[in-house]
């Protein structure tokens, strides 16, 4: 949520505990090409050359492949974890030309741990293709998810940490009650929701008083309009959409900022640990976190969690 750079792509390295308008949440940037998020250096990621594999969608003549997420503060040892990652193009930003699918392999400590692991490719409603791979990693270190992209080997790294690092609500914990700004009361946020060219209409409930209702709720946090990255405002018009569709889920949206001078987070940023966006939490009607989606995710995701929280 950084405002664009020379460097459209930015490093997550560069993340703080506390957000101001120099050090931002970081998300993913505007798809401009530069730098991979969280992937800057050369342990992150591989380049191929090769041609494009047969049957899985075109490939760019030279690919790597890269974490869609800080790969030093995201994931938790565990408990299921969704990890998003990309086919970047010569440039270094992602390629719509990725192939329909991709195998993934994952390695800790040099040592196979699971695979290969096809993951579909996914782009529906986003500027980005992308592939969510899951899996629960057991031991806190690093991990290597490895590939093969037009014939040729690339790979992407990552850490692995404790609960104690990694504060991000988890599936499978209790969600978090936390007030968020509605249509009656801002909350001494203004605005309330950045959404152009009209905000979203999902802000009639606040996210504690929707807690108490018993009934499945969806939280996305995002910033459509100061964070300046590509991702942020598509995905709040996919919940927009869906939420229509699923009536029975209350979707909240929160922003991130408390104004427009992006000084600021808001109280949810603060409670949930998050030092990115977007982050879309989906509950049960138990108040449980069944899914969490982070950094990317589109229309065919956002629908299965939307649905999925009506069966529990």
């Amino acid at each position: 949520m950084r405002p664009t750079t020379d460097r459209a792509w930015i490093d997550a390295q560069t993340l703080r505990p506390v957000l101001t308008r120099r050090s931002l949440i970081v998300g993913i940037a505007s798809l401009t090409g530069g730098c991979a998020l969280a992937s800057c250096s050369s342990e992150s990621h591989s380049t191929t050359t090769a041609a494009p594999e047969q049957g899985t969608g075109a490939v760019p003549p030279t690919s790597s492949l890269f974490t869609i997420f800080d790969r030093n503060e995201f994931a938790r040892a565990g408990v299921p974890q969704r990890l998003a990652f990309a086919v970047a193009g010569p440039d270094g930003s992602p390629s719509k030309e990725a192939p329909t699918a991709i195998d993934l392999r994952i390695s800790f400590g040099g040592q196979p741990v699971s695979g290969p692991i096809r993951v579909d490719r996914h782009s529906d409603g986003v500027p980005i293709a992308y592939f969510p791979l899951r899996f629960t990693p057991e031991s806190i270190g690093t991990y290597t998810v490895s590939t093969t992209i037009g014939g040729s080997e690339a790979s992407a790294s990552f850490r692995v940490g404790s609960e104690s690092q990694i504060k991000v609500p988890q599936v499978g914990d209790k969600m978090l009650s936390v007030e968020t700004p509605t249509d009656a009361d801002h909350r001494g946020v203004d605005p309330i929701c950045t959404l152009q060219p009209s905000q979203c209409g999902l802000h009639g409930s606040s996210l504690d008083t929707a807690l108490r209702a018993n009934r499945p709720v969806a939280l996305l946090v995002s910033s459509p309009a100061l964070c300046q990255i590509g991702v942020c405002g598509p995905v709040l018009d996919i919940l927009v959409e869906q939420a229509a569709k699923t009536p029975d889920v209350l979707a909240i949206h929160a922003e991130v900022y408390t104004d427009r001078s992006a000084a600021r987070t808001t109280p949810a940023v603060a409670a949930y640990h998050l030092n990115y966006e977007p982050a879309l939490f989906v509950v049960g009607a138990d108040g449980t976190v069944i899914e969490r989606l982070d950094n990317v995710f589109d229309r065919a995701e956002v629908s299965a969690a939307l649905t999925s929280s009506l069966h529990r």
